[in-house]
């Protein structure tokens, strides 16, 4: 298992973070700019907050080694759910990579700060693959943590 962590500083308040993290639209801008296609987004609000599956295509370069484990090109099944907490709105997020042996889980969360919204993503990547799991776990972890960020960015350039 290997680990990711991104911090943002968002330019809002709470409630405009918050209507960006879980609004259709944005989730899917989000992922078309970041290059994925197929981008199919579902929200759901729910009792205590909301649920936001999404469905997308992703195309990364691999080294060679990871090409036995996973397509360059793959189909993420993700699902957020975002709750209220104490000071802001705290989520989990987990996404399946089809057919290949990865799973990506964690932890997000918004609270105003001095200057706006602090986005925190803490996640942790397994690979179920026998001698070379942790190489490509720290592989997979790099790059959510690099997709991590960029969804970050994304996200503070549109709420300028």
């Amino acid at each position: 298992m290997a680990k990711f962590h991104t911090q943002t500083l968002l330019p809002a308040d709470l409630a405009k973070a918050y209507d960006a993290m879980v609004d259709e639209a944005v989730t899917t801008q989000k992922y078309e700019s970041l290059g994925n296609s197929d981008v199919h987004v579902e929200t759901t609000e729910e009792a205590a907050g909301h649920r936001i599956h999404a469905r997308r295509k992703v195309s990364v370069d691999l080294p060679g080694f990871m090409t036995k484990i996973l397509s360059p090109s793959s189909v993420y099944d993700q699902v957020d759910v975002w709750n209220p907490a104490a000071g802001g709105h705290d989520g989990r997020f987990e996404i399946k990579v089809e057919g290949a042996p990865v799973h990506i889980l964690g932890t997000m969360s918004l609270r105003e700060v001095s200057g706006g919204v602090d986005y925190v993503v803490d996640g942790e990547v397994k690979v179920k693959v026998p001698f070379v799991g942790a190489m490509a776990g720290g592989f997979a972890a790099d790059q959510a943590g690099k997709v991590s960020a960029e969804e970050g960015q994304f996200l503070k350039n549109r709420l300028v």
